[in-house]
């Protein structure tokens, strides 16, 4: 799929160009390091193969992505994509299609391509190697598509091993240690053979006394290889610049090294205290799951209790249900005893109205007979009044008679005894 979408003309370009550059390589990163060969379904695209929330590969950081999304933002995608897959089927008219010089395969273990249908066999048996017969091959275990990037030092290391020990080798010092010459120097010890590192002898071979850097030594020297052509010396003169730079980039990336090994120590501590937060969080979380437990276990007896309350609660209701039963006869007993009591009650009423009727005709009597009782009483008074001004004036007459008569000592008495 990724082949096929590459080919045709447009299509990647209409995929990538959805997205910013920086996007397209951190996708492509994560898409081609895996083991897997990355197929898309028909509706999709190369782009709708990675999720957004995917992380960058461990060996590939944010750094990179931007670096690499600058310089991409810059050239496009259009060279990336012409080659290698839209060049499979140009043809080139190559008088020999053989490459006769040393050359260097360095392919990771992990690599997707070795999934592709007989390229694992092409490679491991040395079919590969009738197009380039001087090939070595050598495999990075754990390494993916972009082995290059994932282990730098072991590829720098690699590269570097492999010019040393090649016969053509063009920016590093060595010793060669497959072909010695049977020579010895004034100082009675074998001549190494070495290679010119310097203008205008760049890759031509001598033998030199082993102390040439030495007082003591005897300065032995004699060229093997005839003196460098003119085409020689002008590319010395680029090997010598490469040299350079490569020493450089060597350079470089020694304080990069560095630096990660910084950085890793540091991350080291930090993961030392993020496994101590782990364990102190693993202790809190076994202390939450035993309180949890605890909760299950009250919630657990809640219930059992709510359910033992609950069927209390129905037999009660139950109970409730047969006296409100019994209630609603007794309050019907109750109406039917109300009702009767309401017709005696307006009986009573009606006799209470009767009685009413005639206590007020006994009333009128009464007050007729209080006037009878006050003309009366009027009367009786009348009477005493008058019974008094009688003994009053019997008095005053008997009074007269004890005067008239002397003074009577028994009249005088009984007088005297009267009220």
């Amino acid at each position: 799929m990724i082949v096929i979408s590459s080919l045709e003309p447009g299509r990647a370009e209409a995929d990538f160009g959805r997205l910013d550059a920086k996007t397209v390589v951190r996708n492509i990163y994560i898409l081609f390091s895996k083991t897997e060969i990355p197929i898309a379904r028909e509706d999709q695209e190369i782009m709708d193969m990675v999720e957004s929330s995917t992380p960058l590969p461990p060996w590939f950081t944010e750094e990179d992505l931007e670096a690499y999304g600058a310089l991409y933002q810059k050239s496009g995608f259009r060279t990336a994509l012409k080659v290698p897959y839209r060049s499979f089927e140009e043809v080139f008219n190559l008088p020999d299609t053989k490459v006769e010089a040393p050359s260097l395969l360095i392919m990771g273990e992990e690599d997707y391509c070795f999934k592709f249908p007989g390229m694992e066999d092409y490679v491991r048996s040395g079919q590969v190697k009738f197009f380039v017969p001087n090939l070595e091959i050598t495999y990075v275990p754990e390494g993916t598509h972009f082995v290059q990037e994932q282990f730098p030092d072991k590829v720098n290391e690699l590269l570097l091993t492999f010019l040393l020990s090649s016969s053509t080798a063009t920016s590093y010092s060595t010793m060669n240690t497959e072909e010695q010459f049977d020579v010895q120097c004034g100082c009675g010890v074998k001549a190494p053979l070495r290679t010119a590192l310097t203008n205008p002898n760049v890759g031509r071979r001598f033998l030199g006394c082993v102390n040439y850097k030495s007082d003591n030594g005897c300065k032995y020297f004699h060229w093997v290889d005839p003196p460098t052509c003119e085409r020689g010396k002008e590319f010395g003169k680029w090997i010598v610049k490469k040299n350079m730079d490569l020493q450089k980039d060597v350079e470089d990336l020694r304080r990069q090294n560095l630096h990660l090994k910084r950085t890793e120590t540091y991350l080291k501590g930090e993961i030392r205290v993020l496994k101590e937060r782990e364990n102190e969080f693993g202790q809190k979380m076994e202390q939450w799951h035993k309180r949890e437990e605890w909760f299950v276990t009250k919630i657990n007896c809640m219930n059992r209790k709510m359910k033992e309350m609950e069927d209390g609660i129905t037999v009660k209701m139950e109970e409730w249900k047969k006296k409100e039963d019994l209630n609603a006869l007794e309050i019907e007993e109750v109406e039917t005893q109300n009702v009767e009591l309401r017709v005696k009650l307006e009986e009573f009423e009606a006799q209470y109205t009767e009685l009413s009727v005639k206590m007020e005709d006994v009333e009128a009597k009464n007050e007729s007979l209080r006037g009878r009782n006050k003309a009366m009483k009027e009367d009786t008074e009348l009477a005493n009044l008058k019974v008094k001004w009688f003994t009053a004036l019997v008095v005053i007459l008997v009074g007269l008679g004890i005067v008239y008569f002397g003074g009577k000592g028994w009249l005088k008495k009984k007088l005297l005894a009267l009220p």
